[in-house]
């Protein structure tokens, strides 16, 4: 499964997503575009709030993402 939310950046939107995001993916892997982005802040607060999960930031890009399944093992 391969989610990739680059939507509405605002907090809510953000959340929504990836609770929707979370919902359907199985095994895989979810990414966020924008993370790091000095535009869209609230795509890096949310991510960076979520202590309970492992997301990985892509050095040198916008993207963070988060494995889901058998390939967060």
């Amino acid at each position: 499964d391969f989610v990739f939310i680059d939507g509405g950046h605002e907090l809510p939107i953000v959340k929504k997503d990836t609770l929707n995001a979370r919902s359907i993916v199985k095994n895989g892997v979810i990414i966020w575009h924008d993370f790091g982005s000095k535009i869209h802040n609230d795509v890096s607060s949310f991510l960076l709030e979520e202590t309970e999960r492992k997301i990985f930031h892509v050095l040198g890009s916008l993207c963070a993402f988060e494995l889901i399944g058998d390939g967060a093992m």
